[in-house]
Order: C-alpha cells, then structure tokens, then sequence
C-alpha cells in the first residue's frame, strides 16, 4: 500500500511537471514566432527604433512593464471568468 501511495504521489508530481515545462514551453515557442514576424517586417523594426530614441529607453521599457502586467491581470480574470479556455 506504502509503495502505491509513492507512486501516486510521484505520477501526480511528474504529471505537474510535465504541464509547467509545456507551459514555458509555448510561451517560448510565442517570442520565437513573435520574433520571427518582426524579423520579416522591417517597418517595425524601423518603428521600434525611432519610438526608443523620441520616448527613451527607460520610459518605454516602464510602459513595456505597465503593459505585460495590465496583460497578465486581464487574462486571469478572463480565465476567472471562463472566456477563454486554457
């Protein structure tokens, strides 16, 4: 019974480990398509240059901050909600 008990828990502890490193795994796969689209589209290169230099580095990557956790928020609550399915 003992070792039926170890198993189940070791089953469970891998089956949570298997859906973090899947979860990591298509944020990844996300930036890589991400960047391979800006990569094709040199106008957003070129755009991205220019708003770094008018805005500057440090307030843009504050609002780049500002925006990932409005993202972040909004998608939980979503989730919450059952708009989205994960």
């Amino acid at each position: 019974m003992a070792l039926q008990g170890r198993c189940a828990a070791q089953r469970m502890q891998t089956t949570q480990l298997a859906a973090s490193l899947l979860e990591k795994g298509v944020v990844f796969d996300r930036a890589v398509t991400l960047g391979r689209s800006v990569a094709v589209q040199p106008i957003v290169l070129g755009t991205a240059a220019v708003l770094t230099l008018v805005v500057g580095p440090r307030r843009l990557l504050n609002w780049a901050m500002r925006g990932a956790a409005v993202y972040g928020l909004t998608r939980r609550i979503f989730a919450a909600l059952g708009y989205f399915a994960r």
